[in-house]
């Protein structure tokens, strides 16, 4: 009896520990509080989880990690006016593709090449060949060539260095192809190390040292190279390699500046001082002939529009007023411009050959000009225009120092082969400026 008793008080003892435990045990599996929803297996999921999902208050389903979401960035809207460059440049060239336009450019202190998006914030470096103190860059009409004019060190002769651009080439630090290995339970797949891009390089040659300027053709394939000879200047006709010369024009001067926008016609003009007269001339490619087209005029620059029917010049009237013409080459006659600019800041389109943009000094000083420009002895600050020669419309594009908050004194300007952008270089600190000329 004694024994039966004690047999029935453990019972009892285990029955009520029994639902101690199940008591502790089903309240901490109990949803939590915040939650909301109610779960039909009484707070234990058999998917795992908590039995409860708390609800955002914008009623979304959260994302988990299975289910990643994909965000599409917003494109970054670029500015109308861009500095491409905080160090100096010595050229540039533009290229364009079905969805992109690119900026390819030697910096001046080492020579290396970079190139630039001008349709996004994109870069890269595309040569790492060092030619320090570039000063002058020519370049083929795909970008892939390049004529470097420096100044090699300890020395004061002009050097011209032809190279191509040889592309990074792709270096694979394993050879070892994909393999895969099976095992009872499993395929292990080995891969190769990734592919590491290296920057391409510049190889060439050496042009003679006696060349005075270099012009490339609008294609981009042919040279127009002046080389001093004797007592004057001879001027040759090559392909862009330097290759197949032929003699085309001679003189007993030998300060020119080249002007190649045809590809049928060259004008060479005698380099400009307030100090003197100037003269351009005409050099048929077709006929073999060079003609005198204007001068002689004091402190005479010219630039040539694409077809070669017309000139913007300036000159300087009895060495103190400074004026700006258009000058028409088949019925020669001069039609004044409503600015004052120089033609160094100037560039005509190729689309439309009655249509020139050029960068506007608000303040043109006429003391010396163009000298004093040219020595680095007066600055100006720039507005850009463009004025359609036949209709006589012009409209202001850009005041660029309100743009930019910088005061740029533009020079060397060019566009790209679609013509929305004008590319030009600060000469203030050569470095290299885009402005968007969409409308």
């Amino acid at each position: 009896m004694k024994k039966s008793t004690a047999s029935l008080l453990i019972f009892i003892v285990l029955l009520i520990l029994g639902g101690i435990g199940w008591y502790v045990y089903t309240t901490k599996i109990a949803p939590q509080t915040g939650t909301t929803g109610t779960d039909p297996f009484g707070g234990f999921n058999p998917l795992g989880g908590t039995g409860s999902t708390a609800v955002p208050a914008n009623n979304q389903v959260p994302t988990t990690p299975d289910s990643p979401t994909t965000t599409t960035p917003t494109p970054t809207k670029l500015p109308l006016l861009r500095q491409l460059t905080i160090t100096p440049v010595a050229g540039a060239m533009a290229s364009t593709t079905a969805s992109s336009t690119i900026v390819r450019y030697v910096d001046r202190g080492v020579g290396h090449i970079y190139e630039i998006s001008l349709t996004s914030n994109d870069s890269q470096k595309i040569t790492n060949t060092t030619i320090p103190r570039v000063y002058t860059t020519t370049w083929n009409r795909q970008g892939t060539a390049v004529i470097l004019r420096y100044i090699k060190e300890g020395s004061t002769i002009i050097s011209n260095f032809y190279a191509d651009i040889i592309p990074p080439k792709k270096i694979v630090a394993s050879s070892s192809p994909k393999t895969a290995t099976s095992t009872a339970t499993s395929t292990i797949v080995s891969t190769p190390t990734p592919v590491q891009d290296v920057v391409g390089e510049l190889k060439g040659r050496f042009f003679p040292s006696n060349i005075i300027d270099i012009a490339v053709s609008p294609k981009g394939d042919r040279l127009f190279i002046l080389s001093e000879e004797g007592e004057g200047s001879v001027g040759y006709l090559s392909r862009f390699t330097g290759d197949t010369r032929t003699q085309i024009f001679n003189s007993p001067l030998t300060q020119w500046n080249v002007d190649w926008n045809n590809e049928d016609s060259i004008i060479l003009t005698t380099k400009a001082t307030y100090a003197g007269v100037g003269f351009a001339y005409l050099i048929d490619l077709k006929k073999g002939t060079t003609e005198k087209i204007l001068g002689p005029l004091r402190a005479l620059t010219t630039k040539a529009s694409t077809d070669t029917t017309q000139l913007f010049y300036t000159s300087s009237v009895d060495g103190k007023r400074f004026i700006s013409k258009i000058f028409t080459l088949k019925d020669q006659t001069s039609q004044d411009v409503v600015f004052r600019t120089l033609p160094e800041k100037c560039v005509w389109s190729k689309k439309n050959s009655s249509i020139i943009f050029c960068a506007v000094p608000t303040d043109l000083r006429d003391t010396n000009l163009p000298d004093s420009w040219y020595q680095g002895k007066v600055s100006f600050v720039d507005t850009v225009w463009e004025l359609d020669t036949e209709t006589g419309e012009v409209r202001q594009l850009s005041n660029l120092l309100d743009q930019s908050g910088k005061i740029i004194d533009v020079t060397n300007p060019f566009l790209d082969p679609k013509e929305n952008f004008l590319i030009f270089t600060n000469k203030r600190d050569l470095t290299l400026w885009s402005l968007d000329i969409q409308d």
